[in-house]
């Protein structure tokens, strides 16, 4: 599989919203510039696209400021206002990472931000990608063992709370297990997506389960291409190098009849631009890495 126009188009415009999401955040830019930054960037992407190519493109993007190392500082009324201007600029789905705060605390009104922001986003009809991450930001495990097991639990309750169109449960196994400070086995984590799987099916028996990762995660990628609990897998691109490996996997996807999507793209988001600095200037940074 060759690497398109349109390939590379689709990785534009995920960057452009990417960084416009960031830098929003860091410059406190306004609602309305906001918008039209965003909407100029997929907007370009789709005049370039072919007209037969433009619908089967859907775009997401990430909530970063619900990660579990922000929404406490974030207004309820600021998680709002960005889901709306995602849905105004265009996108379909919107992604979260939630941890295990404040889900392990108990923290009824920052859940209560969770819930507000993710009823906003049904209520514009857009698709919710849950994707929670083990974090060290707010709680720690000593354990693998321990991490799946909260896990299990974490993962039931936000399928029965929320009942997403798409669940990954488990996202980049290698950075989970380095922040684990853990050395965990392929199958381990086989027989992790599979526990999460049935947790989340149990409690939401229409949402689709998902995970991916790096193209330095192969092994763990084609194991999770055989199971027959994972329904979608999900590729994070943050360099060109690889292209010809993320190819494979689409692949291999794809052979095994299995949707696969760029869930991560271009670069880390924690970039954290300076006050004054465009958008355009701050896409160009650690670019590839």
């Amino acid at each position: 599989m060759k690497l398109t126009r349109l390939t590379v188009l689709i990785m534009a415009g995920l960057l452009a919203g990417a960084c416009t999401t960031w830098a929003q955040a860091a410059q406190d830019l306004t609602l309305d510039a906001y918008k039209k930054h965003l909407g100029h960037a997929l907007d370009e992407v789709s005049k370039r696209t072919l007209e037969q190519a433009r619908r089967p493109i859907e775009f997401g993007l990430n909530l970063f400021i619900a990660h579990e190392a922000w929404i406490g500082g974030m207004t309820q009324e600021a998680l709002i206002r960005a889901v709306d201007a995602f849905k105004e600029a265009g996108v379909d789905r919107i992604e979260l990472n939630p941890g295990q705060y404040p889900w392990l605390d108990r923290d009824q009104a920052t859940i209560a931000k969770y819930d507000a922001a993710i009823e906003r986003i049904k209520q514009h009809g857009l698709k919710l990608i849950l994707n929670p991450q083990y974090s060290t930001v707010k709680h720690k495990v000593d354990s693998f063992a321990e991490w799946r097991s909260r896990a299990v639990t974490l993962y039931a309750e936000l399928a029965r709370r929320y009942r997403p169109h798409t669940f990954v449960v488990l996202h980049e196994p290698s950075t989970m297990a380095a922040r684990m400070a853990q050395k965990v086995k392929v199958s381990d984590w086989v027989d992790f997506v599979r526990e999460t799987s049935r947790a989340v099916k149990e409690n939401s028996p229409r949402t689709r389960i998902g995970a991916g990762g790096l193209p330095s995660e192969r092994p763990y990628f084609d194991a999770f291409v055989r199971l027959p609990e994972v329904e979608v897998l999900t590729l994070d691109i943050y360099g060109v190098r690889d292209l010809k490996v993320y190819n494979q996997m689409i692949r291999a996807s794809q052979a095994a009849g299995k949707p696969v999507y760029i869930e991560e793209t271009w670069r880390p988001p924690y970039f954290q631009p300076q006050p004054g600095i465009t958008p355009d200037k701050a896409s160009l940074k650690n670019i590839g890495t």
